[in-house]
């Protein structure tokens, strides 16, 4: 799979990374795709066309197994800190911190990785959208 694609219409081009496709804002993206999908120039941007539709459908389910896989990793790290009834040592004030910090580094990966697997959502409706309107 490229990752790049070359998209052209009349005298403007175009050279798309779509690896980094997801940090740019969606007015963007649809910017984009409509110039790629134009009517008038879809012919010549058949291959563009092709490997972006593929390409989206590779991210949205790679983009799902790792949402996936943070969660399991979530469920399987997450531990519970308790609150004992009496004073805490330091040494036991130190364990809960540190494992209130690995919740937490597990609980931001999990929405990263949601948020993520949103974003490809998104932009392969919007694709499939721009697809539609265009009449392709």
């Amino acid at each position: 799979m490229m990752d790049t694609v070359h998209i052209q219409q009349g005298d403007y081009h175009l050279h798309l990374c779509l690896p980094q496709l997801h940090i740019l804002p969606l007015k963007n993206i649809n910017k984009i795709f409509r110039i790629a999908l134009h009517p008038g120039w879809a012919s010549e941007n058949e291959e563009a066309i092709h490997t972006v539709g593929q390409f989206l459908e590779d991210q949205v389910a790679e983009s799902k197994e790792a949402w996936t896989k943070a969660s399991k990793e979530y469920q399987d790290g997450w531990r519970l800190i308790e609150k004992p009834a009496r004073r805490r040592t330091r040494k036991e004030i130190e364990a809960a911190a540190a494992v209130k910090a690995h919740n937490e580094e597990l609980t931001s990966a999990v929405k990263r990785s949601k948020a993520l697997h949103d974003k490809w959502v998104k932009i392969q409706e919007l694709w499939i959208d721009t697809k539609h309107q265009m009449n392709l």
